[in-house]
């Protein structure tokens, strides 16, 4: 590898490196206001608080536990909170659960939400709500969710639910603020969106001045688009699509949508995809675009070459995605990105051997 491309390479991990941890790890919101949960300790006589408890509640000194056995209804405290419309509300609290079990729907398990209520209390489930939902059994883990209100929105109402599952989830730490965006934090994320722009700008030049030969690149560059096209798409209009295909849920149908809190950071667990139209695309399009980039029908260094790039691709499309407004990137649609570059390889070879062996049949 020549120096220029050591430096290259150098480059964009560093670039890719300081990314992840300016959005995952600086602190980018400042308090406009106190505490706006009454009763956060959970006073004996948990003033403030409505408790639906057919199960087990505990709830005193900050700490709340909610159990239920199998069998039994589920278990939930709330409180509704008064708020202006266009908030933008930090919830914040440590998380545990101990031998959760999901039950038979999705949202039967432990969860804590923040849900928008309308001018007649009517609950909107279809905006983000959801902060924590979690089965199995973990330690005490601190938990975060940023929501933003909008006009439509009278109040929101906070809830620690157990669903119609079983087993015991405790939360302590609880708060919920009025937030700002950090000063800071916006300048920082401009500077590093420029730079990624400028990078952006002078990778395209180098594929026009290397110039498009046959149809094969031709057909790689249109699928390259197509994919750059699905990763800048903001999630407000993302989600439209989906609700409007045969593979979406619309609100309508599906008034429990377990929409995302607005707190990009990019994610390093790894696990089950929910299935889309998007991730299928994905899919099939770095399937495609490996068999357009690998010009050979063996495998050999230029099919290892391939999948690096690929690689690269896949981190870059994930990367991109914490500066597009509700933006979820992770690991997994990495891992799904590379397993249709993978998927698309074989069948490249495996359609070259079976035409290799029709010849010679004929022959």
């Amino acid at each position: 590898m020549s120096i220029s491309r050591k430096l290259i390479l150098f480059f964009a991990l560093l670039l890719v490196s300081t990314t992840i941890l300016f959005f995952n790890y600086y602190p980018r919101y400042q308090f406009v206001s106190d505490n706006l949960i009454k009763n956060p300790d959970f006073s004996p006589d948990h003033k403030d608080w409505r408790i639906d408890s057919s199960g087990t509640f505990i709830g005193e000194n900050g700490l709340v536990s909610l159990t239920v056995a199998p069998g039994e209804p589920p278990v939930q405290i709330s409180q509704t909170i008064n708020l202006p419309p266009f908030s933008m509300l930090q919830l914040t609290c440590e998380f545990k659960e101990e031998g959760v079990v999901t039950g038979v729907n999705s949202w039967d398990t432990a969860r804590v939400l923040l849900v928008s209520l309308d001018q007649n209390g009517k609950a909107l489930y279809d905006r983000p709500h959801v902060a924590v939902m979690q089965s199995g059994s973990s330690e005490w883990r601190p938990a975060s969710g940023v929501f933003m209100t909008d006009r439509d929105v009278a109040n929101v109402e906070l809830v620690l639910q157990l669903g119609a599952s079983q087993g015991t989830m405790s939360v302590k730490s609880l708060a919920l603020h009025q937030v700002t965006v950090k000063p800071e934090f916006t300048s920082i994320r401009q500077w590093l969106l420029i730079v990624w722009l400028i990078c952006g700008f002078l990778a395209v030049a180098q594929l026009v001045l290397m110039h498009i030969k046959n149809k094969r690149q031709a057909l790689a560059g249109v699928v390259l688009l197509l994919i750059w096209t699905g990763i800048l798409l903001p999630a407000s209009f993302k989600n439209w699509i989906a609700d409007h295909t045969v593979s979406g849920h619309s609100a309508a149908t599906n008034p429990y949508n377990m929409a995302r809190p607005e707190l990009q950071k990019f994610s390093f667990r790894v696990s089950a995809p929910e299935w889309d139209i998007f991730k299928s695309g994905h899919l099939v399009l770095f399937g495609l675009l490996a068999c357009l980039l690998a010009n050979r029908n063996t495998y050999d260094m230029h099919y290892f070459r391939t999948i690096g790039l690929l690689s690269i691709l896949a981190l870059l499309t994930e990367i991109t995605q914490l500066f597009i407004p509700g933006r979820t990137p992770n690991v997994t649609d990495i891992f799904i990105d590379l397993t249709g570059a993978l998927l698309g390889l074989m069948l490249k070879v495996g359609l070259a051997g079976y035409r290799s062996g029709s010849t010679r049949g004929n022959a």
